[in-house]
């Protein structure tokens, strides 16, 4: 955003603190282009994060910031933002309506591209849009970057309209991530650090665990032979694998000793164990933190059942699932993958570059599936 003379400010703190406008928007979009490079999406999110805010230039924003009784929202910025990026972008009408949707949204829920009538809502709020501000002349990507890489992470989608729907709430959920987490840190004035797990310490806590089990029986000679052919599972090529083990075969230890493997292996971020019903959800939960020696910050459970020590802590955690190891519902996941709200997507991109276990995924032979390494 090309600043003019004044200085223009993003947000305004009780204290008297400021962001600038600037200081904001290479946050966000330095963050958010981070978050999509996992799936090869840098450069649309990059745009994304440029173009959010660009409405708050509006000289009618800068007065509002400072008028202590205006309504809050009552200003709009998100649709100058959405209008100026579909203006820009235009000739790539692909690029032009999936930014100008993720930026026109990012304080609410992606709207929809046709309504159940046929009509354009969309594209009918943005012809409404007047205003104008600065344009975007520090943005150093073209359209013609955004199509190449919008066609190379389209191109792998093997349901096309399931892809761009899925693309877009991906760059959505790394804009809505990172606007947040800018926000988040600048009114609790902390810094933000990428933690990478330590798969390797993990795994150690796991074997000394497995080798305290002395009983010797057929059983449990039969769930050692499981839990090592995970483990040596957990060392193959990225993908989609399936394990059918009969009850008290100890498919938990062994479905995390394949995914800990794996994660190893592929340099990846996260575990992701979604369980169906919250009963399971307890049970797990307990045998895993016990089996890894998880903290707070290794292992967190996101379901209803629990009451945190710290709400502040726990609603920044289960908002981003940023922890090495999330136990969580059917219910919370299929929510964060299929919702429109920015509050339930805002962990998707979180998703990536991550092994994902569906325990019990069929009840009667308690099966679970591992994908692994999905982005």
């Amino acid at each position: 955003m090309r600043m003019m003379q004044e200085v223009l400010l993003a947000r305004l703190a009780e204290d008297g603190r400021t962001e600038t406008l600037k200081e904001h928007l290479d946050n966000v979009t330095a963050w958010a282009s981070d978050f999509a490079e996992l799936f090869g999406a840098g450069k649309l999110a990059k745009a994304a994060g440029w173009y959010h805010d660009a409405g708050k230039a509006k000289p009618a924003f800068q007065a509002y910031l400072f008028d202590e009784h205006a309504k809050r929202g009552s200003v709009l910025h998100s649709i100058v933002g959405a209008k100026l990026v579909y203006d820009d972008f235009v000739k790539c009408l692909y690029i032009a309506e999936l930014l100008a949707n993720v930026v026109t949204s990012h304080h609410g829920a992606l709207q929809d591209y046709l309504s159940a009538d046929g009509e354009t809502a969309l594209l009918n709020k943005l012809f409404e849009c007047h205003d104008s501000v600065p344009r975007a002349d520090d943005l150093d990507v073209q359209a013609e970057e955004l199509l190449v890489e919008f066609k190379a992470v389209f191109s792998i989608a093997p349901d096309q309209p399931f892809g761009l729907s899925m693309l877009t709430k991906l760059i959505y959920s790394c804009l809505v991530d990172a606007d947040r987490l800018d926000a988040y840190l600048f009114e609790s004035q902390k810094t933000y650090a990428i933690h990478k797990p330590d798969w390797n310490r993990m795994l150690a806590k796991l074997e000394v665990h497995l080798a305290e089990f002395s009983i010797e029986s057929e059983m449990a000679r039969l769930r050692r032979r499981v839990s090592n052919d995970c483990a040596k599972s957990g060392v193959r090529e990225r993908g989609i694998y399936k394990l059918e083990v009969p009850t008290g075969g100890g498919k938990t230890l062994a479905s995390m000793r394949f995914a800990l493997e794996h994660a190893r292996k592929h340099g990846l971020d996260r575990i992701i164990y979604v369980i169906p019903y919250l009963s399971i959800l307890s049970q797990t939960a307990k045998e895993l933190r016990s089996a890894l020696g998880g903290d707070g910050e290794a292992i967190l459970e996101h379901h209803s059942n629990i009451l945190p020590d710290n709400p502040e802590y726990y609603k920044l955690h289960t908002d981003r699932w940023d922890a090495p190891v999330i136990l969580t519902t059917q219910v919370q996941f299929l929510e964060s993958v299929f919702s429109a709200k920015g509050s339930d997507l805002r962990k998707l991109h979180n998703m990536t570059n991550s092994v994902l276990i569906f325990d019990e995924a069929q009840i009667t032979r308690g099966s679970f599936f591992a994908l692994g390494g999905i982005g």
